[in-house]
């Protein structure tokens, strides 16, 4: 048989459906090279996609898109032109086979789509790591390590193996949390340290160092959350969100960075937030610092990658880890944290802080680039990427809905200085809950509530 000659039925539907194959895996890789996630099922997905635009084609629902046109034309589903008829048409003008000369088109297409394919699957293994990395038997610092989603990564870390180093500003916090992770059976080191202050962290590191040796994997977790309008805002408080959130992190890096450098391997990861990708209102201290953290964790990647070091960005939506108990609120203080902690509890819109943990070690484990847990946070990101015009209007219009600056008081309040009648409630009984479950309860109110280095994650 000849590359013109007609083809039978059969023939003709089996190269079809193999071209559309090849089509949906050719997608299938480029998708997974472009955010390092696979499709749920893998091939099976890509190859149910493809053969979704087969059907889409043969119906007549995707030619005006030129997606792959069907295999197989009918002279009544061609104008006048000669070219396909856009639009339904009647079941009596078609069938699902024909006999059209078309095995030239149809290998020449799935042998392209078969390449192309194949490249974007060479390329992503090419720049992933070249074994699947295990937590057993690693040396893990967490900063934030003691409560919220630091000591939920601590819990799974000590459950995988790992030996895990965290560290937090009070000692309190950071006794209840050892105590839990030495119940686990685990390798624990718990110390007192300021992140935003570079001797401690240098101090910190060392220490971890003498005991169990080179650390293999960083974990950037320690933050502070300020919620509030732009008027009760002071530059004090984007210092103070910047020290944490952006030197804190690079105080770590450049800490263990020479260690992993002579080693030629090591794990970066540094958790910023979907404020770090989209500025939310009521909260710009917290927004301006981590996307100042994006940007640092972005390149330090490009750089490190090729000498075996590999830095996942991580920025999560709406978390339900009890954190706004310990968070900082100004204006009207009990109204802000009642749209702050309702929001944090709404089911749909957050995500558990045990399925970010989950999420965030498994993209570590991969080397990602970057990990945006939560089905809200990636439609938020994508959106605000596609039409950023939209996005901002919508930011807009929400800023409007939230609370008002009723005077010049920059005073600052903790969550739990904050209760109303709105919250705690059975709408933020969620958040209750990962409050109870992930050491943010605390001991209740301290003599200095309002000392804003308190508040740290």
């Amino acid at each position: 048989m000849g590359l013109d000659d007609e083809l039978t039925d059969p023939q003709c539907a089996a190269l079809s459906l193999a071209s559309h194959f090849a089509y949906g895996a050719a997608m299938g890789e480029i998708y997974r090279f472009a955010t390092g996630r696979a499709l749920p099922r893998g091939a099976l997905s890509g190859m149910l996609f493809g053969m979704g635009v087969w059907s889409g084609s043969y119906l007549g629902l995707l030619p005006a898109f030129n997606i792959l046109p069907p295999a197989t034309r009918h002279p009544e589903r061609l104008d006048d032109s000669g070219a396909p008829r856009v639009g339904r048409v009647a079941r009596s003008t078609y069938s699902p086979f024909g006999k059209v000369p078309v095995m030239r088109q149809l290998l020449s297409r799935t042998a392209a789509l078969a390449t192309l394919a194949g490249g974007f699957y060479l390329a992503r293994r090419a720049l992933r790591p070249k074994s699947h990395y295990s937590f057993c038997n690693r040396t893990v610092l967490i900063t934030g390590g003691a409560r919220g989603l630091g000591l939920e990564l601590a819990r799974r870390l000590v459950d995988q193996g790992a030996r895990v180093a965290i560290c937090a500003r009070t000692t309190d916090d950071i006794d209840r949390a050892v105590a839990e992770l030495h119940e686990r059976g685990g390798a624990v080191l718990g110390i007192a340290c300021d992140m935003a202050e570079q001797e401690q962290v240098r101090s910190f590191v060392q220490t971890v160092h003498r005991m169990w040796g080179p650390i293999d994997v960083l974990i950037n977790n320690a933050g502070i959350i300020q919620v509030g309008p732009l008027a009760a805002m002071t530059v004090e408080d984007f210092e103070q969100a910047m020290r944490v959130h952006f030197w804190g992190p690079l105080h770590a890096v450049h800490s263990v960075l020479p260690l992993m450098r002579d080693d030629q391997q090591g794990r970066i990861v540094n958790i910023s937030s979907i404020g770090g990708k989209i500025s939310v209102p009521h909260l710009l201290p917290y927004c301006a610092s981590k996307f100042a953290l994006v940007g640092f964790s972005q390149g330090l990647r490009s750089e490190l990658q090729r000498k075996g070091i590999y830095v996942t960005t991580v920025c999560p939506g709406l978390m339900r880890t009890g954190s706004p108990r310990n968070a900082l609120f100004k204006g009207e203080h009990r109204a802000e944290y009642a749209w702050f902690s309702i929001g944090g509890s709404l089911p749909g819109l957050t995500i558990s802080s045990s399925s970010a943990a989950e999420q965030i070690l498994e993209a570590c484990r991969r080397g990602d680039a970057e990990l945006v847990p939560g089905t809200a946070a990636r439609a938020a990101v994508l959106l605000h990427g596609l039409i950023p015009g939209v996005s901002a209007a919508l930011l807009s219009l929400t800023k409007q809905l939230l609370p008002k600056a009723q005077d010049s008081s920059t005073e600052t309040y903790r969550g739990f200085e904050s209760f109303s009648e709105w919250s705690p409630s059975v709408l933020t009984e969620l958040t209750e809950r990962a409050a109870a479950a992930n050491n943010e309860l605390g001991e209740g109110p301290v003599a200095s509530v309002h000392d804003p280095d308190r508040a740290t994650r």
